[in-house]
């Protein structure tokens, strides 16, 4: 997942769906990193990738409230074929933006495209850590500096 190509957020949703206060998230990523999320929407038994996604930023809110340093990933997985991609289109309650708008607040220089994606990287990285029994996990940040992460509980 952290070889996103680029995500695009659509808050000007249709009239249905703003009706019930959503917001479509678009997102083109390589097919490797589609496969990937894919699975793990599976093995976390989300029923969608929007859910996918809440869990992953409500999982990294809390855990930036317990750091003491920001922790903004990049994980360079190059693969094969890059201009291969998929296009995933995810909708977000208002809550969920909110929750977006708030993350970056913490990161202003950072698009809201790499929240999600850190989010998405240590979110997974902390449930195959737990379901292998690890109590943490190491993330490398855009610096190049690695933070051990304990896991923790993984919120539903």
């Amino acid at each position: 997942m952290s070889s996103v190509v680029r995500f695009g957020l659509n808050t000007s949703a249709k009239p249905p769906l703003q009706e019930v206060g959503s917001h479509r998230l678009q997102i083109v990523m390589s097919e490797a990193s589609a496969q990937q999320l894919t699975a793990f929407r599976d093995a976390i038994e989300a029923s969608s990738f929007g859910e996918v996604v809440r869990r992953a930023l409500r999982y990294y809110e809390k855990l930036l409230q317990s750091l003491d340093v920001p922790l903004l990933s990049w994980e360079d997985n190059s693969e094969d074929h890059p201009l291969l991609t998929t296009r995933l289109q995810i909708v977000l309650s208002q809550r969920t933006l909110e929750r977006l708008e708030r993350l970056q607040k913490i990161f202003p220089d950072t698009s809201l495209a790499e929240i999600i994606r850190t989010a998405l990287t240590v979110f997974q990285k902390a449930y195959r850590a737990l379901d292998e029994g690890k109590p943490s996990f190491e993330v490398r940040q855009i610096d190049g500096s690695k933070i051990t992460v304990h896991s923790g509980e993984l919120a539903a």
